[in-house]
């Protein structure tokens, strides 16, 4: 503890009231004299009235807690006020009481009572007492009982009721510690100055023992519960004070509440007829009944705790720690863990197995610090997409039963059948209906006399038995009605989210029900927590991951199973809940994140699936802007939280290979698809006028805060990598339009939208292009990048706007496009960029497209 703080004394004017005398033994009272009564020191005041200012401490300074309870232990003790609350009016005796005065008991008389230091000791010592008593209950209440009621710090004992009222003066213990008047404070009670560590002591003492105490005190419930319990001690007093303490029936005394002072202590002495009449034996009126009863107040206690602890706070608190339990063991826990004993279980199809089996990879594979070699173990990786596999196949048939049925009937291998059950065989298949047959048999050879055919005599009424089915003639497809496709909705992030917490909300519905109740929810279960190690397993921390990633990557079983999910998430009902469903498609989002750059798309139906499970990740565009002509989405960074990560796959896909993007091309025009994919894409675009086109391009541009980039750069630096992505996607998507045949103009739409993204675009190229040129940032590099990237992006779509409207021969949309604001770079920008030879030749070259492109504009509208 600093020295320093403990150090700096208080004003001696705010402490002079807590003045002791250097003697010890000064302290304690005099044997009092019954004919020359000492005369009062200055200062002392009497109690009874009793406010926190008005009492001193000096009577107490060093007294021991023996001596202190031997006085507390006195015969006779005047009913006093407790000092908590100095507001508190004095207790006034029932008027009856006046009307008839009885006689003053006569150990009352002693000259030690008569005394005015005396009768304030015997005050204080009754406020000490009080005090301790709610002090003691109130620390048992809260499980912090007092160890000790006068604790000991170097060797001398702390008197807490005097402490408590001095800390109180100053305003209580946090503001006597703000005021750094803590030093004098304690000095007062014994506690050397330079001494630290008993300073250290005293502070942890009150902190401990009355602390507490004085917060509660200062609640309205404490001030409360305080008040009533002063008044019921002082009741008990009174009730202890009328009581006779001899076994003759006298009156009950009465009390008359005086303050005394130095000034009228002569004036209160009695009188040589009020000695003798004390002596006297009071006379009893037969009459008379003691109405103290009727001051009687029984004790009371706040009932909203049951012993001190509330119930309900206890009850929640054990919910959770029920809910937060582990259900398995931690991984150093769990030892030697054998990968092919794990991969055994999982192909075992045996449903304790593997779920024994999941569980324990889970949790294995959600430690970062461990990393499962599937280059080692690559039947591992089988297992997985084996089980993920039927386990989907079952939630998308509706056939849950069990794996595999074998295991319950399996038989030795020296069984063999007998006759019975030859015969019972060979005529259990012939009819499927439960119906009687009557085979006649020889009872010496058991075989069955005549024809099988002429024996089963078939009746009328059995019409309805069926026999083996004939042999199958094969049929030309042509002649097979082909099932229809269902159609394909996969439901977008948000609309999950919103469909989540209106599950969780509702306590009535199947979300809270129990999994091992439920076969169907059991399933969905164990697919989650398939596609959960896969992602872990995806994961990049070391070399080891970096090759686990192209493993996966290559693994056709793995990509079956994860473009099979995408599919039944689109098209099945079978996952129960929607927060099933979304934990789903994030797990498996989060899987092609990591293992994109090394896949290889095999099918238009592949790079399908993969587009549509990205697009579900964007951020909805709202009616009303759809309807103004908007197309770009408002990206919301708490709803689109995996777009970013959506455009990571859908860019790594596309720059992995040129056969990708030959897919996706295919995909987004629609062009060159076999007849289920165009079945497919019907159900998800139902027009051929470029509305996916649209619907990527606005995917891509939302996550690029075009819109508040006139608040400077500052919002771009968070998503350098980012933008850099999203702008190869949409420069592939522009070409996409350049190269396709829609049937209107789709870069038209996108140029003249309300957004104005061409306009932003060539703001945001030249903003960066200015600051590579003019500054040394170190990440000049990636804004040359995107400079270069957004110049190229509105080129694109100019060309193919421009081209678009001058083979349909539309003059009007080459008019638009000529009227859009700033859709062309200023000479003066073009120029600049061409005189800098610090800016790379992108940009060079990206600004003389673009004035080329204007000049061709203007061409095309003057012929």
């Amino acid at each position: 503890m600093n020295s320093e703080f403990w150090n700096e004394q208080a004003g001696d004017d705010e402490m002079a009231f807590l003045t002791f005398p250097d003697n010890p033994s000064s302290s304690r009272p005099a044997q009092p004299q019954a004919a020359a009564p000492q005369p009062p020191r200055p200062g002392d005041e009497a109690m009874s009235g009793g406010t926190m200012s008005s009492f001193s401490p000096q009577v107490f300074e060093n007294n021991s807690g023996a001596q202190l309870e031997q006085q507390r232990a006195l015969p006779s003790q005047p009913p006093t006020q407790s000092p908590f609350e100095a507001s508190a009016p004095t207790p006034t005796p029932p008027p009856q009481q006046y009307q008839q005065p009885r006689p003053v008991p006569s150990h009352n008389n002693s000259p030690n009572a008569s005394t005015p230091q005396q009768r304030q000791m015997q005050i204080q010592m009754q406020q000490q007492h009080n005090f301790m008593c709610l002090l003691e209950e109130f620390m048992n209440r809260n499980n912090t009982p007092l160890t000790e009621r006068y604790p000991v710090i170097g060797g001398k004992k702390m008197n807490l009721f005097l402490i408590y009222a001095v800390m109180v003066k100053f305003g209580g213990f946090n503001n006597v510690l703000r005021s750094k008047k803590i030093v004098p404070v304690a000095s007062k009670f014994g506690i050397p100055p330079d001494n630290n560590q008993l300073l250290r002591e005293f502070v942890q003492m009150y902190h401990k023992c009355l602390l507490p105490f004085e917060l509660y005190a200062n609640t309205p419930e404490g001030m409360k519960e305080l008040s009533m319990r002063k008044k019921q001690l002082e009741q008990q007093m009174q009730f202890k004070q009328a009581t006779p303490t001899s076994a003759s029936h006298q009156t009950p005394p009465v009390f008359n509440e005086t303050k005394f002072t130095p000034g009228d202590q002569r004036a209160s002495e009695p009188s040589p007829a009020t000695v003798e009449s004390r002596h006297a034996t009071p006379q009893q009126d037969a009459n008379f009944v003691p109405d103290f009863i009727r001051n009687y107040v029984p004790h009371q206690r706040l009932l909203d705790k049951v012993g001190g602890h509330d119930l309900k706070a206890l009850s929640a608190f054990g919910e959770q720690i029920d809910h937060l339990k582990p259900v398995f063991l931690f991984v150093p826990e769990l030892g030697k863990i054998d990968l092919n004993a794990l991969t055994l279980s999982l192909l075992s199809k045996i449903d304790a197995e593997v779920n024994l089996a999941l569980n324990v990879l889970l949790i294995v594979t959600s430690d970062p610090n461990l990393v499962v070699p599937l280059g080692e173990c690559m039947g591992l990786l089988e297992a997985l997409a084996s089980v993920g596999t039927d386990t989907l196949d079952m939630l998308v048939s509706g056939n849950l039963d069990k794996r595999r049925d074998r295991y319950e009937d399996a038989r030795p291998e020296y069984f063999k059948p007998n006759k019975i059950e030859e015969v019972f065989e060979k005529y259990s298949g012939r009819l499927k209906a439960d119906k009687d047959v009557e085979v006649v048999v020889d009872s010496f050879t058991s075989k069955e006399v005549g024809d099988e055919s002429q024996d089963l005599e078939v009746e009328e009424s059995d019409a309805d038995v069926v026999f083996e089915e004939p042999p199958r003639v094969d049929t030309p497809a042509s002649d097979v009605d082909e099932k229809p496709l269902a159609p394909f909705a996969l439901p977008s992030y948000v609309e999950l989210l919103e469909a989540a917490r209106a599950e969780a909300d509702d306590f009535s519905g199947r979300v809270y029900a129990k999994t091992f109740l439920d076969r169907r929810l059991m399933l969905v279960e164990e697919l989650n927590t398939v596609s959960m190690i896969l992602r872990n397993l995806s994961f990049v921390n070391n070399p080891h991951g970096v090759s686990n990633n192209n493993l996966m990557a290559a693994n056709s079983s793995l990509l079956n199973f994860i473009y099979a999910l995408i599919a039944a998430l689109g098209t099945s009902e079978g996952f129960v809940f929607a927060r099933k469903k979304m934990h789903l498609m994030k797990d498996t989002l989060m899987t092609l994140a990591n293992v994109s750059h090394a896949i290889e798309l095999r099918s238009t139906k592949e790079a399908f699936l993969v587009l549509a499970l990205c697009l579900a990740f964007g951020v909805p565009l709202e009616p009303e802007d759809e309807k103004a002509g908007f197309y770009v989405p408002k990206f919301d960074a708490g709803k689109g939280k995996y777009q970013l990560h959506a455009i990571d796959v859908l860019t790594k896909v596309l720059c992995g290979s040129l056969n990708n993007k030959k897919m996706l091309s295919s995909v987004l025009a629609r062009e060159n698809l076999d007849p289920e994919m165009n079945s497919l894409m019907q159900t998800y675009d139902q027009a051929k006028n470029g509305d996916l086109v649209v619907r990527t391009m606005g995917f891509f541009v939302s996550a690029l805060p075009l819109h508040v980039i006139y608040e400077g750069i500052e919002r771009f630096n968070d998503k350098l990598p980012s933008c850099l992505e999203l702008l190869l996607g949409s420069i592939f998507v522009a070409e996409v339009i350049e190269d396709a045949q829609f049937s209107r103009n789709v870069a038209l739409r996108l140029l003249s939208s309300p957004e104005l993204v061409g306009t932003n675009l060539f703001k945001l190229a030249f903003i960066f292009a200015a600051i590579y040129a003019k500054t040394n940032h170190e990440n000049k590099l990636m804004y040359i990048h995107i400079s270069g990237k957004s110049m190229e992006l509105v080129n694109v779509l100019l060309r193919a706007a421009v081209a678009h409207a001058i083979s349909a021969g539309a003059r009007d949309e080459l008019q638009t496009l000529f009227s859009v604001s700033k859709l062309f770079p200023a000479d003066e920008s073009i120029l600049g960029a061409l005189m800098t030879p610090s800016l790379p030749p992108d940009i060079s070259v990206q600004a003389v497209e673009s004035a080329k492109l204007l000049v061709r504009l203007q061409e095309a509208l003057s012929n």
